[in-house]
């Protein structure tokens, strides 16, 4: 669930539609993957 909101979030910074790759600074990736996850109550399993 965490993987799919945060490809969902981070779309508009998508290089190619067709691929997992983006462009957008390490530390605003960061903050907005942090902000989803709290705002969700999800945590990432490392």
């Amino acid at each position: 669930m965490a993987e799919k909101l945060i490809f969902q979030a981070l779309d508009e910074y998508r290089i190619r539609k067709d691929r997992e790759f983006f462009l957008i600074e390490y530390r605003e990736a960061t903050r907005k993957i942090h902000e989803l996850l709290t705002e969700h109550e999800l945590q990432l399993d490392y």
